[in-house]
Protein backbone atom coordinates (compact mmCIF):
# COMPACT_ATOMS: atom_id res chain seq x y z
CA UNK A 1 0.00 0.00 0.00
CA UNK A 2 1.16 3.16 -0.70
CA UNK A 3 0.89 5.39 2.12
CA UNK A 4 1.92 8.75 0.50
CA UNK A 5 -0.46 8.76 -2.16
CA UNK A 6 -2.70 7.86 0.11
CA UNK A 7 -2.58 10.33 2.43
CA UNK A 8 -2.28 12.86 -0.25
CA UNK A 9 -5.89 11.93 -1.73
CA UNK A 10 -7.26 11.99 1.78
CA UNK A 11 -5.30 15.05 2.24
CA UNK A 12 -7.45 16.76 -0.25
CA UNK A 13 -10.60 15.36 0.59
CA UNK A 14 -9.65 17.06 4.57
CA UNK A 15 -9.47 20.52 3.10
CA UNK A 16 -12.34 20.44 0.71
CA UNK A 17 -14.79 19.54 3.98
CA UNK A 18 -13.17 21.99 6.08
CA UNK A 19 -13.99 24.69 2.97
CA UNK A 20 -17.85 23.23 2.60
CA UNK A 21 -18.33 23.40 6.77
CA UNK A 22 -17.82 27.14 6.59
CA UNK A 23 -20.60 27.32 3.90
CA UNK A 24 -22.85 25.30 5.03
CA UNK A 25 -22.60 27.71 8.35
CA UNK A 26 -23.11 30.57 6.33
CA UNK A 27 -27.08 29.27 5.30
CA UNK A 28 -27.34 31.21 2.31
CA UNK A 29 -28.46 29.20 -0.67
CA UNK A 30 -25.38 29.87 -3.21
CA UNK A 31 -23.00 29.08 0.24
CA UNK A 32 -24.90 25.48 0.32
CA UNK A 33 -24.63 24.86 -3.43
CA UNK A 34 -20.79 25.86 -3.26
CA UNK A 35 -20.38 23.47 -0.23
CA UNK A 36 -22.52 20.23 -1.97
CA UNK A 37 -20.06 21.09 -5.04
CA UNK A 38 -16.85 20.42 -2.58
CA UNK A 39 -18.21 17.95 -0.71
CA UNK A 40 -19.45 15.74 -3.68
CA UNK A 41 -15.25 16.51 -4.92
CA UNK A 42 -14.26 15.44 -1.25
CA UNK A 43 -16.12 11.97 -1.79
CA UNK A 44 -14.55 11.87 -5.11
CA UNK A 45 -11.48 12.06 -3.53
CA UNK A 46 -12.11 9.62 -0.95
CA UNK A 47 -12.65 7.06 -3.23
CA UNK A 48 -9.80 7.57 -5.26
CA UNK A 49 -7.98 6.92 -2.76
CA UNK A 50 -8.65 3.57 -2.02
CA UNK A 51 -8.43 3.11 -5.95
CA UNK A 52 -4.50 4.40 -5.97
CA UNK A 53 -3.38 1.98 -3.64
CA UNK A 54 -4.29 -1.81 -2.50
CA UNK A 55 -5.40 -1.20 1.09
CA UNK A 56 -6.81 -3.40 3.13
CA UNK A 57 -10.89 -4.19 4.01
CA UNK A 58 -11.07 -1.96 7.10
CA UNK A 59 -9.43 1.43 5.14
CA UNK A 60 -11.52 0.74 2.32
CA UNK A 61 -14.78 0.50 4.44
CA UNK A 62 -13.86 3.87 6.22
CA UNK A 63 -12.89 5.26 3.35
CA UNK A 64 -16.49 4.69 2.18
CA UNK A 65 -18.29 5.92 4.97
CA UNK A 66 -16.80 8.85 4.61
CA UNK A 67 -17.44 9.33 0.81
CA UNK A 68 -21.18 8.39 1.64
CA UNK A 69 -21.11 10.74 4.45
CA UNK A 70 -20.25 13.59 2.27
CA UNK A 71 -22.74 13.15 0.21
CA UNK A 72 -25.64 13.22 2.48
CA UNK A 73 -23.85 16.29 3.71
CA UNK A 74 -23.97 17.65 0.22
CA UNK A 75 -27.86 17.03 0.37
CA UNK A 76 -27.59 13.83 -2.77
CA UNK A 77 -29.64 10.86 -1.30
CA UNK A 78 -29.01 9.37 -4.47
CA UNK A 79 -24.91 9.27 -4.54
CA UNK A 80 -25.00 8.50 -0.99
CA UNK A 81 -27.61 5.34 -1.29
CA UNK A 82 -25.33 4.01 -4.32
CA UNK A 83 -22.18 4.50 -1.98
CA UNK A 84 -24.23 2.53 0.88
CA UNK A 85 -25.24 0.69 -0.99
CA UNK A 86 -21.53 -0.66 -1.93
CA UNK A 87 -20.82 -0.57 2.03
CA UNK A 88 -22.98 -3.50 2.24
CA UNK A 89 -21.31 -5.46 -0.16
CA UNK A 90 -17.94 -4.65 1.29
CA UNK A 91 -18.54 -5.79 4.89
CA UNK A 92 -18.94 -8.93 4.36
CA UNK A 93 -16.41 -11.12 6.52
CA UNK A 94 -16.01 -7.87 8.42
CA UNK A 95 -16.93 -8.45 12.55
CA UNK A 96 -20.27 -6.90 12.66
CA UNK A 97 -18.52 -4.85 15.98
CA UNK A 98 -16.22 -3.13 13.83
CA UNK A 99 -18.84 -2.23 11.12
CA UNK A 100 -21.29 -1.08 13.38
CA UNK A 101 -18.61 1.02 15.42
CA UNK A 102 -17.85 2.84 11.34
CA UNK A 103 -21.32 3.35 10.66
CA UNK A 104 -22.43 4.59 13.72
CA UNK A 105 -22.29 8.15 12.76
CA UNK A 106 -23.09 7.94 9.12
CA UNK A 107 -26.39 5.33 9.20
CA UNK A 108 -28.55 8.15 11.96
CA UNK A 109 -27.68 11.29 8.68
CA UNK A 110 -28.13 8.48 6.25
CA UNK A 111 -31.46 7.61 6.99
CA UNK A 112 -32.87 10.94 7.93
CA UNK A 113 -31.81 12.43 4.80
CA UNK A 114 -33.32 9.41 2.74
CA UNK A 115 -36.76 9.43 4.75
CA UNK A 116 -36.58 13.91 4.04
CA UNK A 117 -36.04 13.05 0.58
CA UNK A 118 -39.01 10.09 0.16
CA UNK A 119 -41.24 13.03 1.90
CA UNK A 120 -40.60 15.32 -0.86
CA UNK A 121 -40.29 12.99 -3.65
CA UNK A 122 -43.94 11.80 -2.91
CA UNK A 123 -45.31 15.29 -2.63
CA UNK A 124 -44.54 16.02 -6.48
CA UNK A 125 -47.39 16.36 -8.96
CA UNK A 126 -45.94 17.05 -12.36
CA UNK A 127 -42.90 15.66 -12.19
CA UNK A 128 -44.27 12.68 -10.11
CA UNK A 129 -43.07 10.99 -13.04
CA UNK A 130 -40.36 12.23 -13.77
CA UNK A 131 -39.74 15.14 -16.25
CA UNK A 132 -42.75 16.50 -18.25
CA UNK A 133 -44.09 15.14 -21.57
CA UNK A 134 -43.91 17.42 -24.96
CA UNK A 135 -47.81 17.04 -24.81
CA UNK A 136 -48.32 18.97 -21.21
CA UNK A 137 -49.86 22.12 -21.10
CA UNK A 138 -48.52 25.35 -20.27
CA UNK A 139 -49.71 25.20 -16.60
CA UNK A 140 -48.41 21.67 -15.96
CA UNK A 141 -44.73 22.88 -17.50
CA UNK A 142 -44.82 25.84 -15.04
CA UNK A 143 -46.29 23.62 -12.34
CA UNK A 144 -43.18 21.23 -12.98
CA UNK A 145 -40.98 24.46 -12.89
CA UNK A 146 -41.73 25.32 -9.41
CA UNK A 147 -41.70 21.90 -8.51
CA UNK A 148 -37.95 21.43 -10.36
CA UNK A 149 -37.40 24.41 -8.24
CA UNK A 150 -38.55 23.29 -4.74
CA UNK A 151 -36.18 20.27 -4.97
CA UNK A 152 -32.80 21.55 -5.94
CA UNK A 153 -33.75 24.24 -3.45
CA UNK A 154 -34.14 21.52 -0.76
CA UNK A 155 -31.80 19.13 -2.19
CA UNK A 156 -29.12 21.01 -4.31
CA UNK A 157 -26.59 18.37 -4.28
CA UNK A 158 -28.62 15.95 -6.72
CA UNK A 159 -27.52 16.99 -9.94
CA UNK A 160 -30.07 14.97 -11.71
CA UNK A 161 -32.44 17.19 -10.30
CA UNK A 162 -30.63 20.26 -12.00
CA UNK A 163 -30.88 18.35 -15.05
CA UNK A 164 -34.76 18.41 -14.89
CA UNK A 165 -34.75 22.52 -14.13
CA UNK A 166 -32.44 22.51 -17.41
CA UNK A 167 -34.71 20.71 -19.52
CA UNK A 168 -37.71 22.33 -18.73
CA UNK A 169 -35.86 25.66 -19.08
CA UNK A 170 -35.16 25.05 -21.88
CA UNK A 171 -38.24 24.08 -23.75
CA UNK A 172 -39.19 26.91 -22.39
CA UNK A 173 -36.80 28.68 -24.70
CA UNK A 174 -35.78 30.21 -21.43
CA UNK A 175 -31.60 30.13 -22.46
CA UNK A 176 -30.20 31.81 -19.53
CA UNK A 177 -32.14 29.97 -16.57
CA UNK A 178 -31.54 26.58 -18.54
CA UNK A 179 -27.90 27.28 -18.63
CA UNK A 180 -27.49 28.30 -15.00
CA UNK A 181 -29.40 25.34 -14.29
CA UNK A 182 -27.00 23.06 -16.52
CA UNK A 183 -24.14 24.60 -14.45
CA UNK A 184 -25.42 23.48 -11.56
CA UNK A 185 -25.46 20.22 -12.75
CA UNK A 186 -21.59 20.02 -14.44
CA UNK A 187 -20.19 21.47 -11.00
CA UNK A 188 -21.74 18.80 -9.21
CA UNK A 189 -21.12 16.06 -12.09
CA UNK A 190 -17.76 17.28 -13.85
CA UNK A 191 -17.37 13.87 -15.28
CA UNK A 192 -20.55 13.39 -16.90
CA UNK A 193 -20.50 13.65 -20.98
CA UNK A 194 -23.80 14.15 -21.09
CA UNK A 195 -23.81 16.97 -19.09
CA UNK A 196 -20.91 18.51 -21.37
CA UNK A 197 -22.00 17.91 -24.32
CA UNK A 198 -25.66 19.67 -24.04
CA UNK A 199 -23.58 22.22 -22.51
CA UNK A 200 -21.99 23.31 -25.72
CA UNK A 201 -25.14 23.87 -27.96
CA UNK A 202 -26.40 25.84 -24.44
CA UNK A 203 -23.78 28.31 -24.39
CA UNK A 204 -24.51 29.25 -28.01
CA UNK A 205 -27.60 30.13 -26.97
CA UNK A 206 -27.76 31.73 -23.20
CA UNK A 207 -23.72 33.57 -23.34
CA UNK A 208 -22.50 36.52 -25.76
CA UNK A 209 -21.03 35.91 -28.78
CA UNK A 210 -17.16 36.16 -27.06
CA UNK A 211 -18.14 33.75 -24.47
CA UNK A 212 -19.98 31.11 -26.60
CA UNK A 213 -16.65 31.29 -28.29
CA UNK A 214 -14.14 30.97 -25.72
CA UNK A 215 -16.40 28.21 -24.08
CA UNK A 216 -16.38 25.68 -26.72
CA UNK A 217 -13.12 26.38 -28.19
CA UNK A 218 -11.73 25.18 -24.36
CA UNK A 219 -13.85 21.85 -24.95
CA UNK A 220 -12.59 21.21 -27.97
CA UNK A 221 -9.03 20.80 -26.72
CA UNK A 222 -10.53 17.77 -24.75
CA UNK A 223 -12.68 16.10 -27.63
CA UNK A 224 -11.72 12.57 -28.82
CA UNK A 225 -13.15 9.74 -30.53
CA UNK A 226 -14.38 8.37 -27.24
CA UNK A 227 -17.13 10.77 -27.05
CA UNK A 228 -19.09 10.96 -30.24
CA UNK A 229 -22.06 12.83 -28.39
CA UNK A 230 -19.29 15.37 -27.75
CA UNK A 231 -18.13 15.67 -30.82
CA UNK A 232 -22.12 16.47 -32.63
CA UNK A 233 -22.76 18.94 -29.97
CA UNK A 234 -19.44 20.23 -30.73
CA UNK A 235 -20.26 20.68 -34.38
CA UNK A 236 -23.50 21.96 -34.34
CA UNK A 237 -22.18 24.87 -31.81
CA UNK A 238 -19.66 25.55 -34.37
CA UNK A 239 -22.80 25.84 -36.71
CA UNK A 240 -24.50 28.11 -34.76
CA UNK A 241 -21.62 30.60 -33.77
CA UNK A 242 -21.06 30.48 -37.82
CA UNK A 243 -24.59 31.53 -38.70
CA UNK A 244 -24.38 34.25 -36.16
CA UNK A 245 -20.65 35.96 -37.39
CA UNK A 246 -20.57 34.60 -40.92
CA UNK A 247 -16.61 36.63 -41.04
CA UNK A 248 -14.90 33.33 -40.43
CA UNK A 249 -17.26 31.03 -40.98
CA UNK A 250 -15.24 28.80 -42.79
CA UNK A 251 -12.98 28.07 -40.31
CA UNK A 252 -15.75 27.09 -38.27
CA UNK A 253 -17.18 24.82 -41.04
CA UNK A 254 -13.50 22.88 -40.91
CA UNK A 255 -13.54 22.34 -37.47
CA UNK A 256 -16.95 21.02 -37.01
CA UNK A 257 -15.99 19.00 -40.11
CA UNK A 258 -12.76 17.31 -37.90
CA UNK A 259 -14.14 16.94 -34.78
CA UNK A 260 -17.63 15.43 -36.65
CA UNK A 261 -14.72 12.85 -38.54
CA UNK A 262 -13.95 12.09 -35.05
CA UNK A 263 -16.79 11.54 -33.80
CA UNK A 264 -17.55 9.06 -36.63
CA UNK A 265 -14.17 7.59 -35.81
CA UNK A 266 -15.48 5.89 -32.39
CA UNK A 267 -18.02 3.57 -33.32
CA UNK A 268 -21.13 5.65 -32.12
CA UNK A 269 -24.54 3.76 -31.82
CA UNK A 270 -26.88 4.02 -35.03
CA UNK A 271 -28.72 7.21 -33.50
CA UNK A 272 -25.69 9.04 -33.06
CA UNK A 273 -23.90 8.00 -36.47
CA UNK A 274 -26.98 9.03 -38.50
CA UNK A 275 -26.75 12.62 -36.67
CA UNK A 276 -22.67 12.97 -37.29
CA UNK A 277 -23.24 11.71 -40.68
CA UNK A 278 -26.13 14.48 -41.64
CA UNK A 279 -24.02 16.84 -39.69
CA UNK A 280 -20.99 15.86 -42.00
CA UNK A 281 -22.57 15.82 -45.39
CA UNK A 282 -24.49 19.36 -44.53
CA UNK A 283 -20.86 20.96 -43.49
CA UNK A 284 -19.34 19.59 -46.81
CA UNK A 285 -22.04 20.96 -48.46
CA UNK A 286 -21.02 24.59 -46.83
CA UNK A 287 -17.68 24.34 -47.92
CA UNK A 288 -17.96 23.36 -51.11
CA UNK A 289 -20.19 26.20 -50.93
CA UNK A 290 -23.55 23.47 -52.59
CA UNK A 291 -26.94 24.52 -51.35
CA UNK A 292 -27.69 21.94 -48.63
CA UNK A 293 -31.09 20.14 -49.55
CA UNK A 294 -33.37 17.09 -48.24
CA UNK A 295 -31.57 14.51 -49.45
CA UNK A 296 -28.51 14.63 -47.44
CA UNK A 297 -31.23 14.04 -44.32
CA UNK A 298 -32.26 10.67 -46.55
CA UNK A 299 -28.70 9.83 -47.67
CA UNK A 300 -28.01 9.83 -43.47
CA UNK A 301 -30.54 7.69 -42.95
CA UNK A 302 -33.11 10.46 -41.15
CA UNK A 303 -35.59 9.95 -42.51
CA UNK A 304 -38.34 10.63 -40.05
CA UNK A 305 -36.75 13.83 -39.78
CA UNK A 306 -36.85 14.82 -43.84
CA UNK A 307 -40.57 13.34 -44.37
CA UNK A 308 -43.11 16.45 -44.48
CA UNK A 309 -40.91 18.93 -44.91
CA UNK A 310 -41.10 21.71 -47.63
CA UNK A 311 -38.26 21.42 -50.31
CA UNK A 312 -36.81 24.75 -49.49
CA UNK A 313 -36.89 24.23 -45.55
CA UNK A 314 -33.81 25.74 -43.85
CA UNK A 315 -31.61 21.87 -43.55
CA UNK A 316 -29.19 23.62 -40.74
CA UNK A 317 -32.27 24.37 -38.46
CA UNK A 318 -34.63 21.50 -39.49
CA UNK A 319 -31.44 18.88 -38.45
CA UNK A 320 -31.07 20.39 -35.03
CA UNK A 321 -34.55 20.48 -34.42
CA UNK A 322 -34.25 17.30 -35.20
CA UNK A 323 -31.23 16.18 -32.77
CA UNK A 324 -32.99 18.17 -30.23
CA UNK A 325 -36.19 16.68 -30.12
CA UNK A 326 -34.51 13.08 -30.18
CA UNK A 327 -32.69 13.96 -27.59
CA UNK A 328 -35.29 15.14 -25.25
CA UNK A 329 -37.41 11.40 -26.17
CA UNK A 330 -34.28 9.90 -25.31
CA UNK A 331 -34.17 11.89 -21.57
CA UNK A 332 -37.61 10.60 -21.34
CA UNK A 333 -37.60 7.56 -22.11
CA UNK A 334 -34.56 7.00 -19.70
CA UNK A 335 -36.34 8.82 -16.87
CA UNK A 336 -39.49 6.38 -17.56
CA UNK A 337 -37.68 3.90 -16.93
Amino acid sequence: MNLDVYASARATSGKLKLKAKARLADGRPAEVFDACVLLHEAARAEQRAIRLVDAPQETRFAALVEACFCFVEGLDPHAAGRVYSRLYQEREGMSDELAASLLSRLTPRYESLQEKYAVAVGGLVALGGGLPMVTTTIPQVQRAQREAKRMTSAFPGVAGWWWVAYRIAESRAEAKRAWNALTCARRLEPDNARFEAISLLAATKALEYEAANEYIGAVRARIDSSHPELCLMYALAELRLARARPRNRKQRWTRALDVVRTGLSGEPDSTLRNNLRATQLLLESYIDQRKPSLELLYRAGLTEVAIGAPAETDIQDLLMRGIASRVRANDDMEDAA
